[in-house]
């Protein structure tokens, strides 16, 4: 994480929106899953494994994008 923010910042890219996504959850226990999830805001804790948390990754990820949608209606010859 350290690492990855720190390239963040050399591209300038470390004030943009973030999504913390904690992948390969199935291999920690509960209690140490609390723990780690602390350290982060608002991480989504999954794992492709299992299939959890992927519905809480979709919703956020579209929460995300929500503002950066815009409908057009058109009308093409």
């Amino acid at each position: 994480f350290e690492t990855t923010m720190a390239v963040l910042k050399e591209l300038n890219a470390h004030d943009k929106r973030m999504l913390i996504v904690l992948n390969k959850m199935d291999l920690v226990d509960p209690a140490r899953r609390r723990q780690i999830a602390h350290h982060f805001d608002r991480p989504v804790c999954v794992s492709l494994k299992t299939g959890e948390g992927v519905a809480e990754l979709q919703e956020r990820l579209s929460e995300l994008m929500l503002d950066r949608t815009v409908r057009l209606k058109l009308r093409l010859p």
